[in-house]
């Protein structure tokens, strides 16, 4: 914790340094690009004062965001792919990017096996469907459409050699080793990502978003009525995945708001998306990976626009992204934030006692535990049931369960404070089949234990 407090003061330090050399711009203005003059300076262009300086709460985030970004840049320093190894966050970055990378070219290729094995049925089968249905055409349209998809995975990697400063030339040579070792891309986890843009920046995904968030949302303004923008709460999203959730809470004023996401697969494609300063100004089409539960081929192939929201770059309400296991990022902060909110995250831990000591650490006393998802545990170490988990935030923790919405659902224990109802997660409404769980809502208040001694 001090260690990042006097790093966030030695960069305050900076930034007032460089104000007095630097034209300051009103939020919201864009950097002219200025060429020099005859004489190779800057001298001849005249700056005038913005009229509206950045507020003290866009220096904090601004401020923040450097903070983080910096301390993410130093443990990726290493270079050079022949001595990279797996134990190096460098060697990750670039093998999530060579992922996307080859996202278009490694389906266009199932698509000609898919077309094979059809081509292996009967003559007599294939006069059928050709004399009743146009189904042929579907391996060419779709062929042709993940190279729709192809491209924007390019440009997630475009997006993230430039903002993680690494060489276009590195990452080409990461993948011809990685090809002629013959160790294969994890397309699963790409498609994951960008699964993860519809169910997050698009309006497709808004079945999904619009109660479960806005209950997430709703139930912050409640506990947080006296906050303001010189005074905010300090919010944590772990688990944050593209981000949709922090952004939403950000937006509703008075928040300073830090996300957190482990998979760099997720934090690639919530970069990309949130650089976009234009509304649904992006296709994709999401739907091409299974074609099983499927309506129809209209609905299959069917494009979708994204981002349904642009974010600030700036700003009290920028939401700070901060990369890396939530254990060990904070591991120094004690007491820094007011409220927690746990969304479809909880049960992703090996073991949730580590994540429990986390969240007790870095909230203050008196702070808020937001916590809505299922109990879907994997290979953990630990493995609670609801009544278990609730009993160990309370007694080993010191929690005290507060009320939550009765609207939400029924109490899934007549002795705890949860309530539940069925919700979806990362499916498409019009699909034949249904990804649906019973989503668990609780709140609880960290009291002063021994633990924070």
């Amino acid at each position: 914790m001090a260690l990042r407090n006097s790093l966030i003061r030695a960069l305050a330090a900076i930034s007032i340094i460089y104000s007095f050399s630097t034209p300051v711009l009103a939020e919201g203005e864009k950097q002219q690009v200025l060429e020099p003059g005859l004489d190779g300076t800057l001298n001849h262009i005249k700056y005038e004062a913005a009229s509206t300086p950045p507020s003290e709460a866009t220096i904090s985030r601004a401020i923040e965001r450097d903070y983080y970004k910096q301390k993410y840049m130093n443990t990726i320093t290493d270079e050079g792919v022949d001595s990279l190894d797996q134990s190096s966050k460098r060697y990750w970055l670039l093998w999530c990017m060579y992922g996307f990378e080859r996202h278009g070219i490694r389906y266009q290729n199932e698509i000609k096996k898919w077309a094979v094995r059809y081509a292996g049925i009967s003559e007599k089968h294939r006069k059928i469907v050709k004399s009743s249905s146009d189904y042929e055409k579907i391996y060419d349209t779709v062929h042709d459409l993940w190279g729709i998809n192809g491209q924007i995975a390019k440009d997630v990697v475009t997006h993230a050699l430039a903002y993680y400063s690494i060489p276009r030339d590195e990452l080409d040579r990461f993948i011809l080793v990685q090809e002629y070792n013959e160790n294969w891309d994890n397309q699963e986890r790409v498609n994951e990502a960008i699964q993860h843009v519809v169910r997050d920046w698009a309006t497709e995904g808004q079945h999904e978003r619009a109660t479960a968030m806005k209950t997430l949302t709703d139930m912050l303004t409640t506990h947080f009525p006296s906050r303001s923008v010189s005074q905010p709460a300090r919010v944590l999203v772990p688990g944050a995945g593209l981000g949709r959730l922090a952004h939403e809470i950000a937006e509703l004023g008075g928040f300073s708001v830090t996300a957190n996401e482990w998979s760099a697969y997720m934090r690639l494609a919530y970069r990309y998306v949130t650089s976009l300063r234009k509304k649904e100004s992006e296709t994709n089409h999401p739907f091409l990976d299974w074609w099983s539960y499927q309506p129809s081929r209209t609905e299959m192939t069917r494009p979708v626009l994204f981002p349904d929201s642009v974010v600030p770059s700036s700003g009290p309400q920028e939401v700070v992204m901060v990369e890396g296991d939530w254990t060990v990022e904070f591991a120094n902060d004690t007491a820094v934030y007011d409220a927690v909110v746990t969304f479809f995250f909880m049960d992703t831990a090996t073991n949730m006692l580590d994540y429990m000591d986390t969240l007790s650490r870095v909230l203050k006393p008196g702070g808020m535990w937001i916590n809505l998802g299922p109990l879907l545990y994997h290979d953990a170490a630990v493995e609670f049931s609801l009544e278990d988990w609730m009993d160990v935030a309370e007694k080993g923790y010191g929690f005290e369960f507060v009320d939550v919405p009765e609207e939400w659902g029924p109490l899934t224990l007549k002795s705890k404070k949860a309530r539940n109802r069925d919700i979806g997660y990362m499916y498409h409404k019009e699909s034949l089949r249904r990804n649906i769980y019973n989503a668990q809502l609780f709140a609880a208040v960290k009291k002063e234990t021994d633990l924070d001694e």
